[in-house]
């Protein structure tokens, strides 16, 4: 799997790719694993046997990382040098294979002698490589991109950085140093780095994470006058340790190295574009040291990235007076400062001056300052100036944990002037006494004139968790989601909703209507925790109607919801949903049969995710007959972690089985019990993927291996298989060189060591097997003697028929509801014999839905004789007398709501014990209080307050009736009388066409007669 850096090389030398010649390009995968698929290599040699283009290759890609083999260097360099006449492109990635700087020197001089190569990707990471000697032989003098990677190593810089003075014609040049496993005292020789690079145009510098003595060397380095020409520039200073200074040093010495750091722009007259990462590095004080960071090079930068979260600052001061000497051919501006400042008004005010200010034609802002402003704080003139910004097309905001924000009014104006945003994304996280209305009245005006946002998401959560009066938070809640999103026939395709944890917001009937004017929606994140969402089937009502949406995510995590049903409406009516993701955990869930049917027939799922940890769910049963045609599933995340019922995983494994490939597959299963659950039926879905590079994670279970012979390069969590993790006790067995809480698995190294996992009730295996392809579970068992669970989903003992519930196609064991739907066991692919729980057999041996006799009840049993889960506002009800439960309507537990025609049980208030109504019958009215109150047009009340009804009503009732009535009888006479005129005028042409008729005949025999006369003459 390519990592980010091979991305990023490859985007760079696109130009050069296209031109190259696929027939002179090899790509070679390196996996020792004989039962993985055409593409993987055991070793190098099988790359290029049979070939016969040695001496041709233009390109050469080797992925080798993380594959446990003792690499033959020495092979490859001679390959190279086969081919050093026409290579140009050499990506080569060795990451985690345990290479010391010894065992590269060979290879390093066969590169350096590639002398037509422009493109070099060297990834090295996860070694043992303590110096870097062998560059100053590696690197060709005709380079143009290169990147080396040696993340995670051990180096010290004893040996320097050498063979970099010649590289005149290189224009993108990217370092990573990062993570390194020692402590670097100084980069010895890092000063001449640069000095020969006259044509550098992109330079990225990664040394994050690491403990340092001296930056001297380091920082010099930027001093070259040859990074003259320098256009893009990024350095990466996260989390940066110094060690502890020598006698006198101390903070002197670290203040002398923050003051080098202040001038390293300077030699970069032509820079446009700069990332600068200081994170959680607390060696920059207050920024005073680079308050003239962009003085020289502030006229020609357009694009300005800077992130200093976490740095406890004391002042914006001089963050704002580095950003003042920006000038206004900056585009895009980008400041981090999360948790970096004391809260105090006055020290933020410099940076809203500089923005004020500014001239700057910006395109895109991100401002994020969460934690780090005072309450109170008045953002109006940075509103203000924002509507300035014509070309603003991005717009981050993050004001997270700020009480009482003033100004919104002026994001309301300024929203009006700004046409071509595509992107807006605010983050106002515990923002106590935010103003709603305005906020509201922003978004409406932006959505409802021309413009094109086509991406909004909006963090609220726990804004209302603190109000002043108990129904302001209902009140605020009604005013922003009935406002802000009523625009027709708006460009909003993405939208992503955080309102989370508040708690005194008492019903989200307003969801129902918030978003029913969004037609276009194609993704939707809706986030509630920690809230009492009672009846959720307005809004899912409204999510059905999105024809568009594939992809959307729910996360109602510690929330109270009257049913779920209607999340599983939504599911199964979005015919062009591909990615799904339910966050349900810790909602007291009993079941999760909602979804049962939502997920058949799913053709276009790529993704599912389902987070239902710590719910009181027995049963896998609603996933049996789920992905039956979702044939592009390739990611799946299961986490029932805490629902300790669980025993049965066979409907887990049988929605799998139909599944080509995965690139993901996690499972988070129950840790409680281990001994009562049957793992055996995950044989027959791991079976399947020793044949795929995907990564599976199983949490939960015991296992019991003999580790011997693995060693601990297999315990790294990049391009994981498979994941334990030990959740329960100490007692728990643990894996040989694995006493860490979790411990990973690659599959190819295991079927190298010819090693396979056995899934068994109460304990997890893992086995010496000496043919990995052998059809039985356990490796010590025979085929045809005792065989207990065959793999390839065939019948037990001789491993060579289909199993029950299978159909044999094309030397493979299908489940019957690949082609019959809902077919649980079948003789061939054509003719079903039984139907899962319930559905029936018809006339033509199709299965189809039971039809129930029980009203509003929504699953029945597999004999369709009882009820399992009743329909919405219904609950199951024992009446006297009937042995069979029925689905009623809730009532209502307190007598006094008079009218009330369903009280849900969740709709309890928090400040009020009794119930509060949520619908009312006929001639009530529905109250904010939650009582019904009749329609005063109908009925007034007497003196001792009984209801009467009014004469006087009753009197003009009557009239209307009698008037009615006469108006239809004089209708139904007129059209009486009408149909008898016709009827008479009718005749009459009739008798006039009779006598006509009769007129012609005779004149027409007496004719006849005449010439008959003549004749006889």
């Amino acid at each position: 799997m390519k990592t980010l850096l091979s991305f990023v090389f490859i985007l760079i030398c696109t130009s050069q790719l296209i031109s190259l010649n696929q027939a002179h390009s090899i790509k070679c995968i390196v996996k020792k694993n004989p039962n993985i698929s055409y593409m993987y290599k055991q070793n190098f040699s099988e790359c290029i046997d049979g070939e016969n283009l040695v001496g041709q290759y233009e390109s050469i890609i080797i992925e080798a990382q993380n594959s446990g083999l003792d690499l033959d260097l020495g092979q490859i360099s001679t390959f190279l040098a086969q081919n050093s006449k026409n290579l140009r492109f050499l990506a080569l990635d060795l990451s985690g294979n345990g290479l010391a700087a010894a065992d590269i020197e060979k290879f390093s001089k066969e590169v350096g002698q590639l002398e037509n190569l422009e493109n070099l990707l060297l990834e090295f990471g996860n070694n043992q490589i303590e110096n870097l000697g062998f560059l100053e032989e590696m690197l060709p003098q005709n380079l143009e991109n290169l990147v080396l990677d040696f993340q995670n190593n051990r180096f010290g810089f004893g040996g320097g950085l050498k063979g970099f003075e010649n590289l005149e014609k290189l224009n993108s040049f990217q370092l990573v140093l990062a993570s390194n496993q020692v402590e670097i005292e100084e980069f010895f020789g890092f000063f001449e780095v640069f000095q020969g690079m006259k044509g550098l145009e992109t330079l990225e510098i990664d040394i994050s994470h690491n403990k340092i003595g001296d930056l001297g060397s380091f920082l010099q380095a930027f001093e070259a006058e040859s990074l003259g020409n320098l256009v893009k520039f990024q350095l990466d200073m996260r989390n940066i340790d110094f060690l502890e200074m020598g006698e006198g040093d101390g903070e002197d010495g670290e203040n002398q190295q923050t003051q080098k750091l202040a001038h390293i722009l300077d030699k970069m007259g032509k820079l446009e574009i700069v990332y600068l990462k200081f994170d959680y590095s607390n060696f920059l004080g207050n920024f005073e040291d680079l308050a003239d960071l962009f003085a020289v090079v502030g006229g020609n930068v357009k694009q300005v990235n800077l992130s200093l979260n976490d740095l406890y600052l004391d002042s914006f001061e001089f963050l704002a007076q580095s950003l003042g000497q920006l000038k206004k051919q900056v585009k895009k501006l980008s400041v981090l400062a999360n948790n970096s400042i004391d809260k105090k008004v006055e020290k933020f005010e410099k940076i809203v001056e500089v923005i004020k200010n500014s001239q700057f034609t910006l395109e895109k802002i991100i401002l994020q300052v969460q934690n780090s402003l005072a309450d109170g704080t008045d953002l109006g003139e940075i509103f203000d100036q924002i509507g300035n910004y014509k070309q603003l097309q991005h717009l981050e905001l993050n004001f997270g944990y700020t009480r009482d924000l003033k100004g919104f009014d002026k994001l309301s104006q300024s929203m009006k002037k700004l046409e071509n945003v595509s992107d807006f994304e605010f983050y106002c996280k515990q923002c106590f006494q935010i103003e709603f209305e305005n906020l509201a009245e922003s978004i409406y005006n932006w959505l409802n004139q021309k413009s094109q946002v086509k991406t909004m998401a909006l963090d609220l959560s726990e804004t209302l968790r603190q109000v002043l009066t108990d129904n302001s938070a209902q009140k605020y809640a009604d005013q922003f989601f009935g406002k802000a999103f009523q625009v027709q026939n708006s460009n909003l395709e993405t939208l992503s909703i955080d309102f989370s944890h508040n708690t005194r917001v008492e019903n989200y009937r307003f969801l129902g209507k918030a978003f029913e004017k969004l037609e276009d929606l194609k993704q939707f994140k809706l986030v509630i925790q920690n809230s009492i969402l009672g009846d959720i089937s307005q809004v899912a009502e409204i999510l059905s109607k999105q024809d568009e949406l594939f992809q959307l995510t729910i996360d109602f995590s510690h929330s109270i919801a009257e049913s779920l049903e209607p999340l599983g409406q939504i599911v199964k009516n979005l015919g062009n949903l591909s990615q799904l993701e339910l966050s349900l955990g810790y909602m007291g869930l009993q079941d999760l049969e909602f979804l049962r049917f939502a997920l058949q027939n799913k053709e276009f799922f790529g993704t599912f995710v389902l987070q239902a940890e710590f719910n009181n769910v027995k049963s896998l049963g609603f996933l049996r007959e789920a992905f039956a045609g979702s044939y592009n599933l390739r990611n799946f995340n299961l986490n029932l972690l805490g629902n300790v019922g669980i025993e049965d995983l066979s409907p887990l494994a049988n929605c799998l089985q139909n599944v080509e490939s995965f690139s993901e597959l996690n499972l988070n299963l129950a840790y409680q019990n281990e001994d009562q659950i049957d793992y055996s039926p995950l044989n027959q879905l791991l079976y399947k993927l020793y044949e795929n590079e995907v990564e599976f994670t199983f949490s939960g279970g015991l296992i019991s291996p003999d580790e011997e012979g693995i060693s601990q390069n297999y315990y790294q969590q990049q391009n994981t298989l498979i994941k334990t993790y030990f959740q329960k006790n100490q007692q728990q067995k643990r894996v040989a060189n694995g006493q860490q809480s979790k411990n990973t698995y690659y599959l190819g190294n295991l079927v190298k060591l010819q090693k396979r996992f056995l899934f068994k009730k109460g304990e997890i295996q893992l086995q010496e097997c000496d043919q990995m392809d052998y059809s039985c579970a356990d490796c010590s068992q025979k085929i045809g003697e005792n065989c207990e669970n065959c793999l390839g989903n065939l019948q037990p003992s001789e491993c060579s028929v289909c199993a029950d519930g299978y159909f044999q196609k094309n030397e493979q064991c299908l489940t019957c509801n690949t082609v019959i739907g809902q077919c649980s066991e079948c003789q061939n692919g054509f003719t079903c014999s039984s139907c899962f729980e319930g559905y029936e057999l018809n006339e033509f041996n199709f299965c189809q839905q039971k039809n129930s006799e029980i009203q509003n009840c929504l699953y029945m049993n597999e004999e369709g004789s009882s009820c399992l889960q009743c329909s919405t506002g219904y609950q199951l009800t024992q009446e006297s007398g009937n042995k069979i439960q029925v689905c009623q309507k809730q009532e209502c537990s307190v007598q006094s709501l008079e009218g009330c025609s369903f009280c849900p049980l969740y709709s309890q208030s928090e400040n009020d014990e009794k119930n509060k109504c949520l619908e009312c019958s006929s001639n009530y009215n529905l109250m904010e209080n939650g009582e019904c109150q009749k329609n005063e047009e109908d009925e007034d009340e007497d003196e001792d307050g009984e209801y009467v009804e009014d004469d006087d009503n009753k009197s003009h009732y009557i009239v209307i009736i009698i008037l009615g009535s006469l108006f239809v009888l004089c209708m139904i006479a007129a059209i009486i009388y009408s149909c008898y005129l016709k009827k008479k005028k009718l005749k009459q042409n009739q008798m006039t066409e009779y006598e006509d008729d009769e007129n012609l005949r005779c004149s027409l025999q007496g004719g006849n007669s005449n010439r008959e006369s003549n004749v006889s003459e």
